[in-house]
């Protein structure tokens, strides 16, 4: 900062970044609504406007209201949860770790949670244990990937509270346990019959198209809880990025609300998995993208970043459903695609943040 500038050019200064903070706001919110839209429209089966018109205020009932209402609609909806939510969860990682590097994708819950729904179709027989039989489909891969997950977050916090929670410490245990998962999702896979294995491989690439409403509306219930909790807290998150002594000058427990922030995250993270699949790279690139254009205090760049998140992840699902039509590609791969190429920049730039 200038040391030159008067506090009426600091006051100017604010006020013109906080207005570049909220037309980005309302840029994003307008770009949600009309990728919205637009997803309505494209696929394997082309819609026209009128037929929308048809549904909403005709009432038509046949195979354009299921497109729209059982197929669509979700995936749009649960890519804009997904996308937020997992953007959220980086923003969080990142702000909270100081690591440019830090997402749930880079700290091994994605890869966690893939092994455990792996686990739930390779070795799990529900038939055999009355106990899951009612878990069988898509529910009970969905509930081994978020517990596993949940075992892959305890055990990063765990190292990281015997080490007083050291940024480094949490990213290096979160690389070891992404190699560990990896290497057992492999090993399941070899030993899998066909169907199994395509079963796995097809979990593990990510796609909001394969959600249901209710799954929707519990990605939906965490995502508003998780944001309403970091918004709330987020002067206490702007000084823990400030530092731990600033921190612990104005009463602030850094380690404390380190590990909560992990841990709520993390949940989040989970909860989206658990359902979605796999999709990596949302968390690592969309706070850097934010932090780019105008990142603000904690609670807005939270914000912004679950916004940016869920747009990101719409546009993502509409170029999987474009791209190679009538063909539809997981969104995960796509987002791996493009996520990649700024992972391996971010490695290169080492610890600038």
């Amino acid at each position: 900062m200038d040391n030159n500038l008067s506090v009426e050019d600091l006051l100017k200064k604010e006020k013109k970044n906080s207005k570049k903070i909220l037309m980005l706001s309302l840029v994003l919110l307008l770009l949600i609504v009309l990728a919205a839209v637009y997803s309505l429209f494209v696929g394997a089966a082309r819609l026209e406007f009128s037929d929308l018109l048809r549904v909403v205020f005709q009432g038509e009932r046949g195979m354009v209201y299921n497109i729209i209402w059982n197929i669509r609609l979700p995936a749009i909806l649960t890519s804009l949860a997904a996308g937020m939510g997992l953007a959220l969860a980086g923003a969080v990682m990142q702000s909270t770790l100081k690591n440019s590097l830090a997402s749930p994708f880079t700290l091994g819950i994605s890869h966690a949670a893939a092994f455990g729904a792996a686990f739930a179709i390779v070795v799990v027989e529900p038939e055999s244990l009355n106990i899951f039989s009612f878990l069988d489909g898509v529910y009970l891969p969905a509930l081994s990937a978020f517990l596993f997950s949940q075992l892959a977050v305890i055990t990063v916090l765990t190292i990281s509270a015997r080490q007083q929670a050291g940024r480094e410490t949490i990213v290096l245990a979160g690389i070891a346990l992404s190699s560990l998962f990896t290497a057992g999702t492999t090993a399941l896979e070899f030993f899998a019959d066909d169907l199994e294995l395509a079963s796995v491989i097809y979990w593990t690439f990510g796609d909001p198209g394969r959600t249901n409403w209710n799954q929707f509306i519990v990605i939906v219930f965490v995502l508003l809880l998780t944001l309403f909790y970091f918004i709330y807290q987020g002067w206490n998150y702007g000084v823990l990025n400030s530092g731990d002594e600033l921190a612990a000058s104005l009463g602030v427990d850094s380690n404390r609300l380190r590990l909560i922030a992990m841990t709520v995250s993390s949940i989040l993270t989970s909860v989206i998995i658990s359902f979605v699949g796999v999709i990596g790279f949302i968390g690592l690139v969309t706070p850097h993208i934010i932090r780019k254009i105008a990142a603000g205090n904690q609670r807005q760049l939270f914000l912004n970043s679950a916004l940016a998140g869920g747009l990101l992840l719409i546009i993502a699902d509409n170029l999987a459903r474009t791209l190679f039509r009538p063909i539809v590609l997981p969104v995960g791969v796509l987002t791996a695609f493009l996520g990649a190429p700024l992972f391996i920049y971010l490695i290169i730039k080492g610890r600038q943040f």
